[in-house]
């Protein structure tokens, strides 16, 4: 089997390259050779180089799995020019042409863990501003997935978004009313899970009950279209009638 150089990025692309080939016994031979190698604090340097330069959808697809694995474990170890290098590429990997979603989403998942250990990332939120602003819409799609995750973290809702409830809300409005209906799910999401964070007594509940008509005509385009996401609507709708009932009233 491979003998493996952990600070080598070939030897981390022809290891995870043998976990996509139809074999038992090579997946589990490069299984166990990964969950050792992702022991040192290198691999996960190795992991984000691979998202950049391999060739193979299926390996940075998997580069990016394992590495946002392993930024709880080995960011604080890595190098401040090195994460600041990081923090800047992994935008810009955002928006590369040739990303695939499933990739783009695993770069979008190791960016969120990376705020997590770092919530000093000074230009995060206008980076993601600037994605939901994009005009193309996979660039909008993950912007709202990352503003999601800000949303979802007891660790940053505090700071980016409870003093900032009214603007977060306007954000929702206008992916509500987006063109693309990955994007809309997606706000639909972010206004489920803002709703999950605030109470009955909280102020700004009013102004989140202006979005109803926008959240309804989502889940009713989705309904038609077939679209199984929708789920996370009735959801919100569930949580509305049974929490919130108070300020619907006025609207029945």
């Amino acid at each position: 089997f491979l003998l493996m150089d952990i600070n080598n990025a070939h030897h981390w692309e022809e290891l995870l390259s043998k976990l996509c080939v139809p074999d038992t016994t090579t997946v589990r031979n490069a299984t166990e050779l990964v969950q050792q190698s992702m022991q040192h604090p290198s691999s996960f340097l190795m992991l984000f180089q691979l998202i950049q330069h391999s060739k193979m959808d299926q390996v940075r697809h998997l580069a990016g799995v394992l590495c946002r694995r392993s930024v709880n474990k080995h960011w604080q170890a890595t190098p401040q020019e090195t994460q600041a290098e990081i923090k800047k590429i992994s935008f810009q990997l955002l928006v590369q042409d040739s990303m695939s979603r499933p990739v783009r989403k695993s770069v979008a998942d190791i960016i969120a863990r990376i705020m997590q250990q770092s919530p000093q990332w000074s230009d995060f939120l206008d980076n993601v501003q600037q994605l939901m602003k994009s005009g193309d819409a996979s660039h909008r799609d993950i912007g709202y997935y990352l503003f999601q995750t800000l949303i979802d973290s007891d660790n940053l809702r505090g700071t980016f978004i409870t003093p900032n409830t009214g603007h977060t809300l306007e954000i929702i409005a206008a992916g509500l009313k987006d063109s693309n209906q990955d994007v809309r799910i997606r706000s639909l999401t972010c206004a489920n899970a803002l709703l999950n964070h605030l109470h009955v007594e909280d102020p700004v509940v009013t102004q989140y009950i202006q979005l109803l008509p926008a959240i309804i005509q989502v889940i009713n385009f989705s309904v038609e279209d077939g679209d199984d996401r929708v789920s996370v609507g009735f959801e919100l709708l569930s949580t509305l009638t049974e929490e919130f009932m108070v300020h619907l009233q006025p609207m029945v």
